[in-house]
């Protein structure tokens, strides 16, 4: 028998939320920051628990697990993959799942290059049929409440960024971006494209986002851990947590408001604009 500590304990739950889920997930998004350190028994201790989940698990690189130096092998090792940019298809969707993170990661080092924009503008315009969801780890938007989650200085857009949001809005088949990392839970629209925060699992209270896929939209709930006692051990943890945040001054938007929680994205192609494919830089 393994024994977990509190972050073990927390995915498992979250695993077992998930196979119990009804109706059945079709697969799970992690949106990375799996692990604290991106060391091998880290990774190793969450393959372990990840293999009872019963559907397909697509991760993203999280800046903890780019800590390494070691061109997240550790992390290509758990995720089966050889790179940690990817797309599949599913029911009519196409994804595009991103890696930003900079290798060796330090803060605040994250960048969408050249190389990477061009992949994804290439990929977009091979797919303008689809309905398109881009998963990545960071946010694509700066939010003036982001400053508190900096550590040791006020937040700073990310290096490439701008330049990724033009290439997915004039695709025109974009219907949401997808991710981690600022420990919190807010929706925005910008241009028709959903920007959807999720929330992080050692902040505030423990949850899952669901998103239940029909022809003309897709419908976002939340739902909270079902393990009462965990959550609540979490959110105290949070609220000691002053090295991370200053709770009094972000409690509010951790768990976001109603809005953020349950809204329904329309689905559709919108008329493909001109847009230029950025050059390499060498």
């Amino acid at each position: 028998m393994m024994a977990l500590n509190l972050s073990g304990r927390l995915l498992a739950t979250y695993v077992s939320d998930v196979n119990s889920h009804t109706p059945p997930v079709d697969f799970v998004f992690q949106l990375g920051d799996l692990t604290d350190n991106g060391k091998p028994e880290e990774f190793a201790i969450a393959r372990a628990i990840f293999d009872s989940l019963h559907c397909p698990l697509y991760p993203v690189v999280g800046n903890h697990d780019n800590m390494q130096s070691d061109n997240k092998q550790g992390w290509k090792d758990f995720a089966g993959r050889d790179s940690t940019n990817y797309t599949f298809d599913h029911s009519g969707f196409h994804f595009i799942v991103i890696d930003c993170t900079v290798n060796p990661y330090v803060a605040p080092r994250v960048h969408c290059d050249s190389t990477l924009l061009v992949w994804v503008a290439r990929d977009l315009a091979a797919n303008s049929d689809k309905p398109t969801f881009i998963i990545s780890h960071f946010n694509m938007w700066e939010r003036s409440w982001n400053s508190y989650f900096a550590i040791g200085g006020g937040y700073k857009e990310y290096k490439g960024m701008p330049g990724l949001r033009d290439i997915l809005t004039a695709a025109g088949n974009v219907v949401a971006v997808i991710n981690g990392h600022v420990h919190a839970n807010r929706v925005e629209v910008h241009d028709g494209i959903y920007f959807i925060d999720v929330g992080a699992t050692l902040v505030g209270r423990p949850s899952i986002r669901y998103f239940y896929v029909f022809p003309d939209k897709v419908e976002v709930m939340y739902a909270y851990l079902s393990d009462v006692g965990l959550s609540g051990r979490v959110e105290d943890l949070a609220r000691q947590c002053h090295q991370c945040f200053d709770p009094t001054k972000v409690s509010d938007f951790i768990d976001g408001s109603d809005s953020d929680k349950r809204f329904t994205i329309p689905v559709r192609i919108p008329v493909r604009t001109e847009a230029s494919l950025p050059s390499r830089q060498h």
